[in-house]
């Protein structure tokens, strides 16, 4: 935010410069505070690579986990049904 020419704007609306000051004090904070930076964007999508990457290992796990458990089943009902 252009804080200088906001203040001008204002004085020049009818407002006194220590208003306009506080005022664009206050709009300063509030932006800061609220207002994502490139930093804080880029540790967000490093965040949700590492999470995508966790994720994919997990499934992965799952799905290995439900083959074994898939053949286990299938040996178990051809050995009964082989004796």
């Amino acid at each position: 935010m252009e804080t200088h020419e906001f203040i001008k704007e204002l004085t020049e609306a009818g407002m006194t410069e220590r208003q306009a000051e506080a005022i664009a004090r206050h709009q300063s904070q509030i932006i800061e505070e609220n207002l994502a930076t490139k930093a804080d964007i880029a540790s967000v999508r490093k965040e949700i690579e590492m999470m995508k990457k966790d994720l994919i290992l997990k499934l992965g796990a799952i799905i290995v986990t439900g083959l074994v458990a898939t053949i286990g089943i299938i040996l178990g009902v051809m050995s009964v049904m082989l004796k």
